[in-house]
């Protein structure tokens, strides 16, 4: 039976990142599948035992140069709960089992970390992500700029969520002005 990864939160994530807590959300782990396989990641990726492209390139768009520094600051998941599988499989699709599973847990992550922001790096993820409100409104194709949706917490507190490219394919400079742009944007305010 495969293992649900648990989600990183660095020891700094409730301060986050320009006072926003900040949630990022990538695909598929491949290859190792333990409930600590997403810890294990970051961890290796902090230290410098691992060099990994779409993590590097994260942080850069975020504006750290230094992992910890980064890394520290926030939560960090895949949509795919469990392995994808191995190496070979590690450009694959999840399974009908692990979206439905990815779903549900898309949702409480946000419920047990609360973030402000959720930064989903996978339009391959985005796609099979939860319905925002947009969606269940109709209104997901009028998009805000950079094409921010909103979750809603059970008490009410919204999560302004925004899909974004891969890193492997998109311009480091797009990116860049995608993250700061979202993040100069006023805080989502809980509906009265």
């Amino acid at each position: 039976m495969n293992e649900i990864h648990i989600p990183w939160c660095g020891d700094r994530h409730r301060e986050g990142i320009s006072g926003r807590r900040i949630a990022i959300a990538g695909y598929s782990h491949w290859d190792a599948d333990d409930e600590n396989s997403t810890q294990r990641t970051i961890r290796k990726v902090m230290n410098g035992c691992w060099k990994i492209a779409f993590f590097d390139r994260i942080r850069d768009y975020f504006g750290f140069t230094d992992h910890a520094a980064f890394w520290q600051r926030v939560t960090f998941f895949n949509f795919v709960p469990t392995s994808i599988g191995p190496l070979e499989n590690r450009y694959g699709w999840a399974t009908p089992e692990q979206v439905t599973l990815g779903r549900t847990r898309v949702l409480e992550i946000l419920e047990m970390q609360r973030p402000d922001e959720l930064f989903v790096f996978t339009r391959k993820g985005w796609n099979v992500f939860p319905p925002t409100i947009e969606d269940e409104l109709g209104r997901a194709e009028e998009n805000q700029p950079h094409g921010w949706q909103t979750y809603r917490l059970r008490d009410g507190t919204p999560v302004r969520a925004t899909g974004l490219r891969h890193p492997q394919f998109a311009r480091k400079q797009d990116m860049i002005a995608a993250v700061s742009a979202i993040l100069k944007l006023s805080p989502l305010t809980k509906a009265a």
